[in-house]
């Protein structure tokens, strides 16, 4: 969404079929949006299960298009419930889970 230069409304820029597991956070130091995706354990599907595979994604925030992805792992245990993941000096990035912290590092 932008917000228009006038402030009487936003408007629609772009939209994706990425669905974050996680608060999305865009950092200032690379600009780009920091999160973990949740996508389907069966391609084109909606549905959500205990196995769905949740890897952490850099997307830029002007295409929508991932320019990175890094993989925690699949299933419940790492499902971040929605929580903001942090990065660390060096760029790890330190994401809360069900079962613990999950520490995602290389870049």
């Amino acid at each position: 969404m932008d917000v228009r230069p006038d402030g009487s409304g936003c408007d629609l820029v772009r939209d994706t079929a990425l669905r974050s597991a996680a608060v999305p956070f865009l950092s200032t130091g690379d600009g780009l949006i920091h999160t973990v995706l949740r996508e389907p354990v069966l391609p084109g599907s909606d549905a959500t299960t205990i196995l769905d595979p949740y890897p952490y994604a850099e997307i830029d925030p002007r295409t929508g298009t991932v320019v990175r992805r890094a993989w925690p792992g699949s299933g419940f245990r790492y499902d971040t419930l929605r929580m903001a993941g942090t990065i660390a000096p060096g760029g790890v990035v330190l994401q809360g889970t069900v079962t613990g912290v999950v520490r995602i590092a290389g870049r």
